[in-house]
């Protein structure tokens, strides 16, 4: 099974529950070559929904409900979900050893009215590590930099986060 698949399927029990808050928080992050993707795969994404890029990276502004959400969840097939959207509400934090990226714990947003619940969920959180390090590991450093933002923080954005260590 797709990690896409098991991750949705391992968020169902919250998402079910939640109302898209996800689907409405105003933006969504997108690497260079999940922007190219959605650009050639999908008539309703336009370049015209960025409204900032950071290298490679461009935040996609929503209007109101996400332009891929409908009442049964995300139009998009699982290979073109964008990993802001598959990886919310986690989130990296990393450190740069001897020039390389690791993953020094999972953030989760606080937005997400779910997020005490899930940073108990040993098994969703060990999904989101290895998700994000598979991300790390084929992502060149530099677009993973663009894309987390200075420091490996989104700045304000972390203030509102539980963290939790890989056990």
């Amino acid at each position: 099974m797709d990690k896409k698949e098991d991750i949705v399927k391992q968020f169902a029990t919250y998402c079910s529950q939640c109302d898209g808050k996800c689907c409405k928080r105003g933006v969504f992050t997108v690497f260079g070559w999940e922007a190219e993707k959605l650009t050639l795969e999908n008539k309703d994404f336009k370049e015209a929904d960025v409204f900032d890029e950071r290298g490679g990276c461009k935040d996609i502004a929503l209007h109101g409900l996400c332009l891929f959400s409908t009442k049964t969840g995300c139009k998009l097939p699982m290979e073109l979900r964008p990993t802001d959207c598959i990886s919310f509400p986690f989130y990296p934090k990393l450190k740069e050893t001897d020039g390389v990226l690791e993953i020094e714990a999972i953030l989760i947003q606080n937005e997400c009215p779910f997020s005490e619940e899930i940073s108990k969920n040993k098994e969703l959180v060990d999904y989101m590590y290895n998700y994000w390090s598979g991300i790390i590991k084929n992502t060149s450093k530099q677009e993973i930099t663009d894309w987390i933002g200075e420091n490996g923080l989104w700045g304000e954005w972390y203030k509102n986060a539980i963290e939790v260590k890989k056990t």
